[in-house]
């Protein structure tokens, strides 16, 4: 098949302030800057880099229609005219402030500490992975993990002879780039089949096309497989490639079936040389569709995982919300408490899981709107994307959308470490309150979170209430007051770096380009060590630890450290299945993985499932509302009528003021 590959795109900007300004925009291309024409000053590279953000994207116009729509209030957020709009016309931050209608206009401190600063709020997610592409970091390869395979000639691709006097800058840049040492080719495996529904930073670029070479990356390879009489890889020469468990799970590449057994399994293309790199990269949850990532024969074809675990994962994979994103909800964050609607509001297409009986126990007590294929009570809007949102005006669209209800329904489809995904985020970022069930491990990392009660009052989880009715009070306390609301809410508004720092990560973490993520990896950490392989997925949270205990550590590989060997007993050892962190179901599930690991024989069903407790926990663990976990997902009760909780409904949804909730039975 053909395989595109990409052209390096222009030099990233060489001065340390511009050059974090180009890493807080996310996954935008370079600003385009060189030596000569860098802004000496504060002032110049505040204003260019907000008419680039206007350029790009990152900072997205009202448009007329969203300005007719919500004019009610709209204005009061943007002014008469955006801050885009002032940067395309060359209006300067002092003018602007002087200027009648942006009076107006409700200030995003993170955006302008974007312009101003180039983000200095948030943290290097990549240390020791320079911004600049060109940087004599990446000449040496002293101090990396990864050195490139060379499988092809560094040279073949450019022009080298005297006929090539007349190349341009980037050409120039491309020879620069081949002949570093730490200079690598990446290949995205099965490129069209890849899941990026609600891109964030990482795939931002590769969603809108505009994926490209930077940092250690020296060219893009997009395999097109997947055609029926296919026989060709591109990416099989490719010093790095990238899996995406989409392609693997929904569209089945690499599946075959086992003439032995008659069952499927993932077999990837065996790499060409030993110093090839695989990372995979998933997205789902290890307990529903992502049970891929408890086969460890198939694990054990890559050597990272980027996956939502940020403690399991070699690179955290995380649905929080970018740069770009963050800065683009802000028009809907900023929407006022009395234009949002007074209900639950939900929106699904995946239908039958806990959260429906769940969300259906509430219904009893406050209004639900379920505006998707589940259950579904209430007509949404026409042009409301389905299940993703690849670009942003369809994220605009819809943020402004669902900003008209108090609250969303943030429910998993199952509670798994780590895997909190774009249902809350985007709901925190819309200003609209989370009612949240899934993992607890998010708290530690939304904006509202306070370290010293590890609470997060600005997210309602369903386990931390005794009722759905003591849930529905807390709700209505909040509906009725908007003081309260508006303390819920606080954090947008305040300078990012007093944000916690968890949530700070979480944000650089979701903002960096893939490719630098990818270089993070090929680097290792300080002393050029392997960060964590992928089969440390699951480690830190019972999983595999043991097997890895006893299968690594004798033969001293980076695996033992990655799985922290030391503090787990081994299987057969008295102590082993003794251990908090190693249940004595789990350590048996654990041992006959193991052994059937070690035949080579795939995992049937019955043993998943109980590999599924030992990552992700017993659903009767953590009751909802007192009742097991599995008790909601047989139910089969419809929701109660949303319009029997209120007093009196607005005729058009829009005018959320004149919504008025019957007082509750005592």
């Amino acid at each position: 098949s053909d395989a595109a590959v990409a052209t390096v795109s222009s030099r990233a900007p060489s001065a340390s302030s511009a050059s974090r300004a180009s890493a807080s925009l996310g996954a935008v291309p370079g600003l385009g800057w060189d030596e000569t024409n860098a802004p000496s000053d504060d002032a110049r590279l505040a204003d260019a880099l907000r008419r680039r953000a206007a350029e790009t994207g990152f900072s997205l116009e009202v448009s007329q229609e969203e300005r007719e729509r919500y004019g009610d209030w709209i204005d009061d957020v943007v002014g008469e005219t955006s801050s885009a709009r002032d940067a395309n016309e060359g209006v300067s931050s002092s003018s602007r402030d002087e200027e009648t209608p942006s009076s107006k206009r409700m200030k995003d401190l993170f955006f302008e500490n974007v312009v101003a600063n180039g983000a200095d709020a948030l943290p290097d997610v990549a240390p020791g992975v320079p911004f600049d592409a060109l940087d004599d970091a990446y000449v040496s390869a002293d101090g990396w993990a990864h050195a490139p395979a060379r499988l092809t000639s560094t040279e073949s691709s450019y022009d080298t002879s005297s006929s090539a006097n007349d190349a341009t800058e980037d050409s120039s840049s491309q020879l620069l780039l081949k002949k570093r040492k730490n200079s690598f080719s990446v290949c995205l495996d099965r490129a069209r089949d890849w899941d990026v529904a609600f891109p964030e930073g990482w795939f931002q670029a590769f969603a809108d096309g505009t994926l490209g070479p930077g940092y250690c990356v020296d060219e893009v390879i997009l395999d097109e497989g997947g055609n029926e009489g296919d026989t060709t890889w591109a990416c099989e020469n490719a010093d790095v490639v990238l899996f995406n468990e989409g392609a693997f799970i929904w569209q089945g590449a690499h599946r075959f079936t086992d003439p032995a057994t008659s069952r499927e399994t993932y077999v990837v293309p065996k790499k060409k040389s030993p110093e090839q790199v695989y990372v995979y990269f998933a997205h789902e949850s290890p307990a529903l569709f992502g049970s891929e990532l408890l086969d460890r024969k198939l694990m054990d074809q890559f050597d990272y995982l980027a996956s939502p675990n940020a403690r399991g994962a070699s690179a955290w994979w995380s649905f929080a919300p970018s740069a770009r994103h963050l800065a683009q909800d802000f028009v809907a964050f900023a929407r006022p408490f009395a234009a949002r609607s007074p209900a639950l509001a939900w929106l699904a297409l995946d239908c039958g899981h806990e959260r429906e009986g769940i969300l259906g126990e509430i219904s009893k007590f406050y209004p639900v709107w379920s505006l998707g294929a589940c259950q579904n009570n209430k007509a949404a809007s026409e042009d409301l994307p389905g299940r993703d949102s690849r670009t942003d005006q369809q994220r605009r669209r819809m943020q402004l959308y669902l900003s008209s209800h108090l609250f969303y329904f943030a429910g998993e489809n199952s509670a798994c470490p780590g895997y909190t995904t774009e249902k809350m985020w985007m709901a925190l970022t819309r200003g609209s309150i989370p009612v949240y069930y899934g993992d607890g491990e998010y708290k530690k990392h939304v904006p509202c979170y306070d370290e010293a009660s590890e609470t997060a009052p600005c997210v309602l989880d369903v386990r931390d209430f005794p009722s759905a009715a003591a849930l529905a009070a807390r709700m209505r306390e909040i509906a009725n007051d908007e003081t309260e609301y508006n303390r819920l809410t606080a954090w947008r508004f305040k300078d990012p770096k007093s944000w916690p720092s968890s949530f700070r990560r979480a944000v650089a973490a979701a903002s960096a380009d893939v490719t630098r993520v990818t270089c993070g990896l090929l680097r290792g950490d300080s002393s050029g060590n392997k960060v964590k392989p992928a089969l440390a997925q699951v480690a830190p949270t019972g999983g595999w630890r043991g097997v890895t205990a006893t299968a690594e550590a004798e033969k001293g590989s980076f695996y033992a450290a990655a799985y922290d060997v030391a503090d787990v007993a081994v299987p057969g050892s008295e102590a082993y299945g003794q251990s908090v962190s190693v249940h004595p179901d789990i350590a048996a599930a654990l041992e006959a993985a193991s052994e059937v690991f070690r035949k080579g024989e795939p995992i049937d069903e019955a043993l998943i499932a109980k590999l599924r407790s030992a990552h992700c926990g017993t659903k009767d663990a953590s009751p909802v509302f007192g009742r097991a976990v599995d008790a909601y997902a047989r139910s089969k009760e419809p929701f109660a009528d949303p319009e029997s909780h209120y007093d009196r409904l607005c005729e058009d949804d829009a005018r959320a003021a004149c919504f008025k909730l019957k007082e509750p039975p005592l």
